[in-house]
């Protein structure tokens, strides 16, 4: 037997390491800091990266329409670099292209000459 660590209520566990009952993993995930699984604020704008697309839509550099792009053509860059500020106006929605010149992806390849 588990204690759940939402509703404190003794609940059997589908896996051994199970934290939350079967009732409170279905009413929704918390966010940020009152996630349960919360440790220091990196990664946290993966939770809402699916929201920021939606609203932002197109790649604020080439303008690209990701509306229908699949999770492999789109990425939330950090302005700044620092994968712990997660502030909204620190985020833009890049699509792999820009993302990989914002990167200088490029100078990561050996050019031979013929």
């Amino acid at each position: 037997m588990n204690t759940c660590i939402r509703c404190n209520n003794e609940f059997n566990p589908r896996f051994p390491k199970s934290k939350i009952c079967k009732s409170c993993s279905s009413r929704g995930m918390k966010r940020g800091e009152l996630h349960w699984n919360y440790k220091d604020g990196a990664f946290v704008y993966e939770t809402f990266r699916g929201e920021l697309k939606a609203r932002r839509r197109y790649c604020q550099r080439c303008r690209k329409d990701l509306y229908t792009a699949n999770r492999w053509e789109w990425v939330i860059h950090h302005i700044d670099h620092n994968h712990y500020n997660n502030e909204i106006d620190n985020l833009e929605l890049l699509c792999k292209s820009c993302h990989q010149i914002e990167h200088e992806v490029y100078k990561n390849f050996k050019v031979e000459n013929e």
